[in-house]
């Protein structure tokens, strides 16, 4: 970072996501503005639409700047608004170093951004884009226009390996990165916790001697929740004792869910209770966690039940990706083995602690928010020396 009079001067960031709500891309942004924020640093958020402050945005620091594009606009609407906006603040986001954007739509921001930034013959603010959607089953038609944008960025990451990306990763000349996802520590909540009590109550979870299967995220088609269910009502019925099933999000496919779990004569046994705000307090009531994995990464709901002390497998939605013995989540893309993983963990207490402790280790020290902090950091100065240094 620039010398100057004698002192370093930190980098000026703004992140570009859609809107401050619940997503594995969306928490990244805010726990690296948080810890950018804390190094001392001058950051912004700017949110494509409003939403609940209480969703997202009150995890942020106040110091954070928090700037909205619209507060009225829609999913789609927020792509003309965005556009607008940016031109119109033109003179406020050429105070940043770097412009950094999450997810879809600020993908489409930054690729205005370059192309207004090339018209001005101009290399500053910095435009560096995290892919999110590493391994997500989207149409290719939105993989191609993905790939297209991503040449023109002084920076680009994925929170994963991925086979799709492997290519370009060879092939691109500028900076492409393997940056995964991070978390802030959270303490975990003990299960007579009169929140987490409350919770069990609304969601219909019986007390007593009862093991809990859970998942937290987003309903929706991408996150491939017909397989959660499937591996669910698999190990529903194959299980002696009483088991329950934790589903906690919102999203289309929730009925659909639903209906799984009612045809395989699960619906007693399976608890839909739509967000919580706090992740803790359902990730108390789990006794394992079922995760879907890209390769040997997991997503940030994942790290979060880890981080709450709760054994984590998974899903592997890689089909080129056999799960290894080196590997910290165990995964594989059949709904049988995972199931059966599952069965052989929920019949055994003692594995089920050393497997939380040997996860919970590993995530303190590899997937933390000082780690993504300090390669964000590395990655931001190659792109800024690139670009002939700051402002």
């Amino acid at each position: 970072m620039r010398q100057e009079e004698g002192r370093l001067r930190l980098p000026r960031i703004a992140h570009l996501v859609p809107a401050l709500v619940k997503g594995g891309g969306e928490r990244a942004a805010v726990d690296l503005a948080n810890w950018q924020f804390a190094q001392g640093w001058q950051v912004a958020i700017i949110a494509g639409r409003f939403a609940d402050e209480a969703l997202l945005r009150s995890q942020l620091d106040p110091g954070v700047d928090v700037r909205y594009i619209s507060r009225r606009a829609g999913r789609i609407g927020i792509y003309p608004a965005g556009l607008f906006w940016l031109l119109k603040r033109r003179r406020w986001l050429s105070g940043f170093d770097v412009i950094h954007g999450h997810l879809s739509f600020s993908a489409a921001m930054l690729t205005a951004l370059f192309l207004g930034r090339r018209l001005a013959k101009l290399k500053r603010p910095a435009l560096i884009e995290t892919y999110h959607a590493v391994g997500m089953p989207i149409p290719a038609y939105a993989k191609a226009a993905h790939r297209w944008m991503a040449t023109l960025r002084d920076g680009f990451v994925l929170m994963a390996e991925d086979g799709h990306w492997r290519d370009f990763q060879l092939g691109h000349t500028g900076l492409v990165e393997i940056i995964p996802n991070g978390l802030a520590a959270l303490p975990a909540l003990p299960s007579s916790d009169a929140s987490v009590m409350a919770f069990a109550e609304m969601a219909h979870l019986p007390a007593g001697d009862r093991l809990v299967v859970g998942n937290i995220g987003r309903l929706v088609a991408e996150r491939r929740p017909e397989l959660l269910a499937k591996t669910l009502c698999c190990i529903g019925q194959s299980m002696d004792r009483s088991v329950h099933f934790l589903v906690v999000g919102e999203g289309p496919e929730c009925e659909a869910m639903r209906r799984l779990f009612a045809d395989a004569g699960l619906a007693n046994q399976s608890h839909l209770p739509g967000q919580a705000l706090d992740p803790r307090i359902p990730l108390s009531l789990m006794d394992l966690y079922i995760s879907l994995n890209v390769g040997p990464v997991t997503g940030l709901a994942g790290l979060e039940a880890i981080h709450c002390g709760v054994p984590v497998i998974a899903i592997q939605l890689d089909e080129r990706y056999a799960s290894g013995t080196e590997d910290w989540i165990w995964s594989d893309q059949s709904v049988e083995k995972v199931s059966a993983e599952a069965l052989r963990l929920l019949g055994d207490p003692r594995a089920r602690r050393e497997l939380a402790h040997r996860q919970w280790q590993h995530a303190r020290s590899q997937f933390s928010v000082e780690a993504m902090g300090r390669a964000y950091e590395r990655l931001y100065a190659d792109v800024l020396a690139e670009c002939g240094g700051q402002s």
